[in-house]
């Protein structure tokens, strides 16, 4: 299994918000960072030029350690050639779509068992994954 950190979520901890408090910079220095995640070793160069200004800020200390510590859920010039996903936006379209379509209808109010068998149902649909569905029902009516 790969675990992957949503790019957006990487990007909110660029020292680019930390280091700069004029807007315009902050920007060039986002925009910066975000064109170094289509390299190699991209969250090395960018905790590199962080470290420099670690004692500036303590939002900058907390970009290099968030960094430090997920760089291995940041390879993004991988996942990219993999062609995974690296942005929640089809994740956020999906649920907006599915859930939405269900259960925001005026005036329905729906019990949280009931909401999750249909969800369940409602994705297996879908995605065409019926076998999965049925396997699961399977083991968890094994289980109760």
């Amino acid at each position: 299994m790969i675990f992957i950190l949503e790019l957006f979520h990487a990007l909110t901890y660029a020292a680019a918000q930390a280091l700069t408090p004029d807007k315009s910079k902050q920007k060039l220095r986002m925009d910066w960072i975000k064109a170094q995640s289509n390299a190699a070793g991209w969250v090395a160069r960018v905790i590199a030029a962080l470290k420099p200004h670690r004692d500036r800020s303590e939002a900058v200390a907390v970009c290099i350690r968030t960094y430090e510590a997920n760089a291995d859920r940041m390879r993004y010039d991988l996942y990219r050639k993999l062609r995974l996903l690296i942005g929640f936006g089809v994740v956020e379209s999906a649920c907006k779509q599915i859930v939405g379509s269900r259960f925001n209808w005026a005036g329905c109010h729906w019990p949280k068992a009931c909401t999750n068998a249909l969800l369940a149902v409602k994705c297996c649909l879908k995605n065409n994954r019926w076998t999965d569905f049925f396997d699961w029902r399977a083991c968890s009516a094994a289980a109760a």
